[in-house]
């Protein structure tokens, strides 16, 4: 989705809400490209809201409930 998709996004924060992003590297960026996170923090609909993203390479899990993935995986075996 577009950061103006985001942006779009009618939330109900709580107080002290964070927001986790666990795409492939989300949290990595510089001063020239702002990460995925820096970005979406920006947004006013974020205010007061803690955003963490990932800081390397995501891969799937093979369980719907919790984030486990294995050498074969991350391979693409």
């Amino acid at each position: 989705m577009t950061l103006s998709g985001w942006r779009n996004i009618d939330f109900n924060w709580s107080p002290k809400a964070t927001a986790n992003f666990y795409g492939c590297k989300t949290g990595v960026g510089d001063a020239d490209n702002p990460s995925f996170s820096t970005r979406i923090s920006a947004l006013c609909n974020y205010r007061n809201v803690t955003i963490h993203g990932q800081t390397s390479s995501a891969y799937a899990s093979i369980y719907a409930n919790i984030r486990q993935n294995n050498q074969e995986m991350i391979d693409g075996s």
